[in-house]
C-alpha cells in the first residue's frame, strides 16, 4: 500500500496539524505586528562596523605583498651592450660547430667512389 493511501497516517498528520493550529498566535494579531514593523523607521547599520577598517587594512596589505614579490621576481636587466656581446659570442660558437660539421662532411664524402668509405681505416674501439 503506497504511504498516501494510509488512513493511520492521514489521521496522524491531521491531528498534527490541528494541535499546530492551536499553538499559533491568532492571525489579527501577527497582521498588526506585520504592519507595525513595516511602518517602524529602519536605520541600515553595517553588519560589520568596526569590520570596515579591518577589510580594508587587509587588502592594503595583500597588494603589499603582491608588489614586493612582484619586485622581487623581475628579471634583471642586462645592458645592451654586454648582452649584445654575448649573443654574438653564442652565434660565433655556433658557426664554428656548423664549419667543423660541414668540413667532416665534405671529408667523407671527397672520395673518387661511393664505397671508398668502406675502404678507409677506422680507430676500433
Amino acid at each position: 500500500m503506497h504511504p498516501e493511501h494510509d488512513p493511520d497516517l492521514k489521521d496522524a498528520f491531521a491531528e498534527l496539524h490541528r494541535r499546530q493550529r492551536g499553538q499559533a498566535p491568532p492571525f489579527g494579531a501577527m497582521h498588526e505586528r506585520a504592519i507595525r514593523e513595516a511602518d517602524a523607521p529602519r536605520s541600515s547599520p553595517s553588519h560589520f562596523p568596526a569590520g570596515r577598517p579591518l577589510a580594508w587594512a587587509a587588502a592594503v596589505a595583500c597588494m603589499a605583498a603582491l608588489a614586493l614579490w612582484w619586485i622581487g621576481h623581475r628579471p634583471e636587466a642586462v645592458p645592451p651592450v654586454q648582452a649584445r656581446n654575448v649573443s654574438m659570442e653564442h652565434v660565433d660558437q655556433l658557426l664554428a660547430a656548423i664549419e667543423q660539421h660541414l668540413d667532416f662532411e665534405v671529408a667523407m664524402s671527397s672520395s673518387e667512389y661511393p664505397t671508398d668509405i668502406l675502404l678507409a681505416d677506422y680507430p676500433s674501439e
